[in-house]
């Protein structure tokens, strides 16, 4: 178990012990402000003591990760992906109202989308591009929905 000392200002200890102070804002405020004295904030958040501290760790987990099937998929997509667009590029300028038909994720359900605006990793020109792209990889788009 790891222990921590925090200090008490001699005022404070004095409206605790007469009980002179709102036991809510003693609650609320005090007790987070003594244990982030006593603590560093990843310790007291659980949930960002596995994350990596830095590029040479996240570097050495992203190597020994053995299962990268989503990833790997998303970059198969981005290779056919471009293959598909031959050259077309989508404009985003809000000035640009050209349409973009592109397969997004919802709700983790795949769909098909048409937008003006709207930034979408799978976008193409033509509808028939982009349905003709989702009835080919349906499959590799489902691996790399998370990403999508």
């Amino acid at each position: 178990m790891k222990k921590g000392t925090i200090e008490i200002p001699l005022d404070l200890a004095r409206k605790w012990y007469n009980k002179e102070c709102d036991i809510m804002d003693i609650l609320q405020n005090k007790l987070k402000e003594l244990a982030l004295q006593a603590y560093d904030i990843t310790d007291l958040v659980e949930d960002l003591a596995y994350l990596p501290k830095n590029i040479e760790e996240a570097c050495e987990r992203l190597h020994s990760d053995n299962d990268n099937k989503a990833y790997d998929a998303l970059k198969k997509l981005h290779k056919l992906r471009d293959i598909y667009r031959s050259g077309w590029e989508p404009d985003y300028r809000q000035q640009a109202h050209s349409p973009k038909y592109s397969i997004i994720c919802v709700e983790s359900k795949i769909r098909k989308d048409f937008t003006l605006a709207k930034q979408c990793f799978l976008s193409f020109p033509t509808e028939a591009r982009r349905d003709f792209f989702y009835q080919n990889f349906l499959d590799l788009i489902e691996e790399a929905k998370e990403f999508i």
